[in-house]
């Protein structure tokens, strides 16, 4: 009974004191927790030692790839640089005529100093715009040179000093006209020259565009009946007056005329119809200007563009075959500044004497051209307010002029008849469709019209079928009883109409 007693004492000693039971449970449970944390940091640890594993292979295995793929680079130096194209003179990822920006360097190009062309300036509304019969689609031209310093242009008098050019309005005050319809359709290709034998001068250098790697320029073996190398110095001292931005052509004390100084001789005892065929674009695409020089009878005169690369190179390597040369003068076509002939341009928002300034600068760039004629201008020459100083200018300088009609409504024939200037008039422009078809057609109506009215002229582009199409036609005319002169030998011999 006292046992009894005992336990029922300490049974109720434990209900009385809660604290005593639970005392041996918390130290347990914190031990639990305690194991159980250490159980997840060791996992936690192991886990990122694996993934750092995973990564440095990774990068090892990268590294070694990246070393085995080093060993088989072309060194930036000697990486392969793509050729240009020997037509459009552009690399093959951009082919074209189009082209706008020159290589980084041209084995046949000496080195020089550029002159980069001036940014062209605006035109102002002009007269409405009449498609020109026979004549199609005028010639769109490319971009202009990139803008930069160029010389200043000639002063009218050589006494005083050159002026700097005007200030020219902002393309939104341009009327918005309608596109040319008048010349054959042409991107402006990029600018050539032949290798020079000294280093041109510095305001000849001017570059419109890529051009493809060329050897020489070698001239065509005259046939025996051609009358071979114009001679004659070029220029002839008696005709040029030297200028700080180049030479200008003038009329000799002797009374020698450009005109007939540099033409080509000829003559036809027998009084055939004649027929003159002018190649116009010519220094802007090196291998098309090298196959007309080689290929083309010298009886067909060669229109070079004033900014051609090595300019008077390239008019001494075409006298050289025979051919006399015109220079091609920029003038405002109808949609200008849309369609830009490029700097220089002679404009009808500029005053006379701006214009002249203009023209004296272009007729700088080189010499031993017997006259000019157009590049686009459909506006420009058929308005005689402003073509009739030009042509003025041009009389007193002793140049003939090839009036292109660039449009109908062209008075600068009428304007150098009446004035006395040493003028011929286009017929038909030869390659507006650049096919043999097209082609075959034109020059079949030069010998209509030459038949019916004793000359008649036609100008073409470079393209090699028009190259190709010339070269043949040329060797029937004495069958058919014409002949094929040089432009000059038509002046002053075609009617106003």
């Amino acid at each position: 009974m006292a046992r009894s007693e005992k336990r029922s004492v300490a049974s109720k000693n434990s209900r009385e004191d809660p604290v005593q039971g639970r005392s041996l449970a918390l130290p347990l449970a914190f031990l639990a927790l305690v194991v159980a944390l250490g159980g997840l940091a060791g996992w936690l640890t192991a886990t990122y030692d694996s993934d750092a594993e995973a990564l440095k292979s990774g990068e090892a295995a990268i590294a070694s790839i990246a070393v085995l793929e080093g060993a088989t680079d072309v060194p930036a130096e000697a990486a392969p640089v793509p050729e240009p194209d020997p037509v459009s003179g552009s690399s093959p990822a951009g082919r074209g005529e189009e082209a706008t920006q020159p290589p980084p360097g041209d084995p046949d190009r000496p080195a020089a100093t550029e002159m980069p062309a001036p940014a062209p300036p605006a035109a102002s509304p002009g007269q409405p715009q009449e498609a020109a019969a026979d004549h199609g689609p005028e010639r769109t031209a490319g971009p202009a040179p990139a803008p930069g310093p160029v010389q200043t242009p000639a002063p009218t008098s050589p006494t005083t000093p050159p002026p700097a050019l005007p200030a020219t309005p902002a393309p939104d005050q341009v009327a918005a006209l309608p596109p040319e319809q008048t010349a054959p359709s042409r991107e402006v290709p990029a600018a050539a020259g032949p290798p020079p034998s000294t280093a041109p001068s510095a305001e000849r250098e001017t570059t419109l565009a890529a051009l493809p790697p060329q050897n020489s320029v070698t001239a065509r073996p005259p046939p025996p009946d051609d009358v071979g190398a114009l001679g004659g110095p070029v220029p002839d001292p008696e005709l040029v007056f030297h200028t700080d931005f180049g030479p200008l052509p003038i009329i000799g004390a002797d009374g020698r005329q450009s005109w007939q100084v540099y033409a080509r001789p000829f003559e036809d005892p027998h009084q055939r119809p004649r027929i003159a065929i002018v190649v116009s674009d010519m220094g802007l695409s090196q291998s098309a200007t090298n196959t007309a020089i080689q290929q083309l009878p010298g009886t067909i005169t060669l229109a070079f563009a004033p900014f051609a690369k090595n300019l008077q190179e390239w008019i001494l390597a075409a006298r050289a075959a025979g051919h006399e040369t015109l220079l091609q003068i920029p003038m405002e076509p109808y949609d200008y500044p849309d369609n830009d002939p490029g700097p220089y341009t002679l404009l009808t928002n500029l005053t006379p004497g701006d214009n002249i300034q203009r023209l004296e600068y272009l007729l700088s760039r080189a010499s031993g051209y017997a006259g000019i004629t157009s590049f686009m201008g459909a506006r420009f020459t058929s308005s005689e307010d402003d073509m009739r100083p030009v042509i003025k200018a041009l009389h007193d300088r002793g140049l003939m002029l090839l009036d292109s009609r660039a449009s109908r409504f062209s008075v600068a024939g009428r304007v150098a008849t009446e004035i006395g200037a040493h003028r011929a008039l286009n017929n038909r422009f030869i390659d507006s469709e650049p096919n043999r078809t097209a082609i075959d057609g034109r020059l079949h109506d030069l010998e209509r019209i030459a038949a019916a009215e004793g000359s008649a002229i036609g100008i073409a582009l470079g393209y090699p079928v028009t190259i190709e199409r010339l070269a043949e036609w040329a060797a029937t005319l004495n069958e058919k009883g014409l002949v094929l002169a040089p432009v000059s030998a038509l002046v002053d011999r075609q009617e106003v109409e």
